[in-house]
C-alpha cells in the first residue's frame, strides 16, 4: 500500500526529493498532473481562449511522490517533511 509523502509544483524540488529518496534506498513512485487539464481549471473555457502566456511554466504541473507505508516515516525524515504519522 502506498502513501503520499511529498507534493510540489516545483520541478527542481521534485527532482531533489526523488534523488534524496534514491540515495537512501527508498523505493518510490510518482505521478505528474498537469494543471492545464480540465480537472484543475475552474475557467477552462477562458483558459483555452487566453492561453498560458502569463503563467509561470515551472508551476504548471503538480508532482506527487508516493512511498510504501513501511518506508513512510523514514521518507518523511529524509525529505524533512513534518506529516502526521
Amino acid at each position: 500500500m502506498k502513501r503520499e509523502v511529498y507534493l510540489t509544483q516545483n520541478m527542481s524540488d521534485y527532482t531533489r526529493a526523488c534523488d534524496n529518496l534514491s540515495a537512501q534506498g527508498i523505493k518510490y513512485s510518482t505521478k505528474v498532473r498537469s494543471q492545464n487539464s480540465q480537472s484543475f481549471s475552474l475557467f477552462s473555457s477562458r483558459r483555452s481562449t487566453l492561453g498560458t502566456a502569463f503563467e509561470n511554466s515551472n508551476l504548471q504541473n503538480m508532482y506527487y511522490i508516493y512511498v510504501n507505508r513501511k518506508d513512510y516515516k523514514q521518507a518523511c525524515s529524509v525529505l524533512g517533511v513534518n506529516k502526521p504519522f
